[in-house]
């Protein structure tokens, strides 16, 4: 089912996209498990890409909320999804975290690759958010069992898309060198919670390297609707260009901010004068 479904989500990405890019995309390619982490802009979009450009099946850690029923539990299991308890959602009958890291354990045993979203939910912004050290407790965990013998990678994801709400936009998704993380395991046999703290960190590090991603509320308006208008003069970007755009902007804002922190106020009057315009 696992196969067959991705073959029909495959062509159905080939038709709704215009352009897959896939930048260093020999970094998937390593001799043990793995576990990818990535951004969450889009939704279910965002697993469906991971697992159209990987070779290899994949497994997904996914909320509880959609394993509500004995039949989606059956079906989302034949499809390779792992449901987790969040805290925000409360606890779904008949899934136990517990129960759900043992199967995480047992995946990574087999040399096989998990997929993790450790922002947690999906919100399309720039801006990273806190990052659930869950991740770093399953990876952490999975090397204390094998005596840090297991040679887990940690490989970070940035997914890029042009125009998300566009039929026919492109996507980029920019693969990173990705981390082992034995360095941690000494401290977490002594202080776990430390240690997770602490390679959710890298982990993070490791996010930044393939996104661009900005610092705050305020930065990431003007830089989304600096990036609308002047992308709008070009009917249908290419996704290179558009990321290359997107970091110009966001590299000329924060020289702005930092060196001439007055002209931001008319920058913003300017964007609203242009948004008015446009729409009129």
């Amino acid at each position: 089912m696992y196969f067959l479904l991705k073959l029909i989500v495959g062509w159905s990405i080939r038709l709704y996209y215009r352009k897959v890019k896939i930048r260093n995309r020999e970094y998937l390619d390593h001799h043990g498990p793995v576990i990818l982490i990535a951004n969450h802009p889009n939704t279910l979009m965002d697993a469906w890409m991971i697992g159209h450009i990987c070779k290899q099946p994949i497994y997904y850690m996914a909320k509880s909320t959609f394993f509500s029923s004995p039949f989606k539990k059956w079906l989302l299991g034949k499809l390779n999804m792992i449901p987790i308890n969040r805290r925000s959602d409360g606890a779904t009958q008949g899934v136990s975290n517990a129960d759900s890291f043992a199967e995480c354990y047992r995946i990574l045993e087999q040399g096989k690759t998990l997929v993790i979203f450790p922002e947690g939910t999906s919100i399309p912004e720039l801006k990273l958010r806190e990052l659930k050290s869950g991740t770093a407790r399953i990876a952490l965990e999975a090397e204390k069992r094998n005596d840090g013998n297991l040679n887990l990678k940690v490989i970070p994801v940035g997914l890029f898309y042009s125009q998300p709400e566009k039929f026919r936009s492109s996507v980029m998704a920019t693969v990173g060198k990705g981390m082992h993380v034995t360095e941690f395991l000494a401290l977490y046999q002594e202080n776990a919670s430390l240690a997770a703290k602490q390679l959710t960190v890298k982990f993070r590090e490791q996010l930044e390297r393939v996104l661009v991603t900005v610092e705050n509320e305020e930065q990431e308006e003007l830089v989304q609707e600096l990036f609308r208008i002047l992308r709008s003069k070009e009917e249908a970007m290419d996704v290179e260009k558009g990321e290359l755009l997107l970091k110009r902007i966001k590299s000329d804002i924060e020289e702005i901010q930092l060196m001439r922190p007055y002209l931001i106020l008319e920058i913003q009057d300017l964007l609203i004068k242009i948004k008015w315009q446009q729409e009129k």
